[in-house]
């Protein structure tokens, strides 16, 4: 089975089957998870950090794994989440080379970050690059998406069997699926974050680290 991106493609197993990923609730829109705004400065998104703005232009990298729940078929809700992956159940898997880490570097005009459909249909744009997965498990995972300024060369290449742990300190955005088997997914899986407010960067943090609370 492929996964992609519409913001991204997956696929998965023993028959071709693609599956879209979108990087918040319709192709338009992105998560709240990447509009949270700074604990620090209400006034500015995460997005706006120095390490990813310049003031003209934003440099990012987008992280997206497809991580294997154990056999687990959790809600979606957080506490569900860290319920099920308690105790190192949940992983990145790295055994196969058609299931790598993606992770691609975005460059966007900051003026985009004011403008959801804007951003969202650039995001797509550069997104498409590859696909995120040719060989996605055949059994439940968690899609999780994560825009970062962690360089890809230091999260890419797999240790010791699983991909290192993302640093949550270095996210400026971050939206997750629902538990699902790929297979059974006729349409686009969404992704979002479990926040009910735009004062969100803890939860963009501890999105992130998942598994590794």
């Amino acid at each position: 089975m492929q996964l992609a991106a519409a913001a991204a493609a997956l696929a998965a197993c023993h028959q071709e089957h693609e599956v879209k990923v979108l990087l918040g609730p319709d192709p338009s829109t992105p998560s709240q998870g990447f509009l949270c705004r700074q604990d620090a400065d209400p006034s500015k998104l995460l997005l706006a950090t120095p390490a990813i703005f310049d003031g003209a232009t934003l440099r990012f990298n987008v992280v997206i794994d497809v991580l294997d729940l154990g056999g687990k078929l959790p809600g979606c809700r957080g506490e569900e989440l860290v319920a099920a992956c308690r105790g190192g159940t949940c992983s990145l898997p790295a055994s196969d080379p058609g299931a790598r880490r993606y992770c691609v570097p975005v460059q966007l005009p900051g003026a985009l970050a004011l403008d959801r459909p804007a951003l969202m249909a650039a995001l797509t744009q550069q997104l498409r690059s590859r696909p995120v997965t040719t060989d996605a498990p055949d059994r439940p995972v968690l899609i999780r998406a994560v825009a970062t300024s962690q360089p890809c060369a230091q999260i890419e290449q797999p240790a010791g069997g699983s991909y290192p742990a993302l640093d949550g300190d270095l996210a400026a955005g971050c939206a997750y699926s629902c538990p699902a088997v790929l297979d059974d997914i006729p349409g686009p899986i969404s992704l979002s974050l479990d926040t009910l407010t735009e004062q969100c960067e803890q939860t963009v943090r501890l999105c992130a680290r998942f598994p590794a609370l």
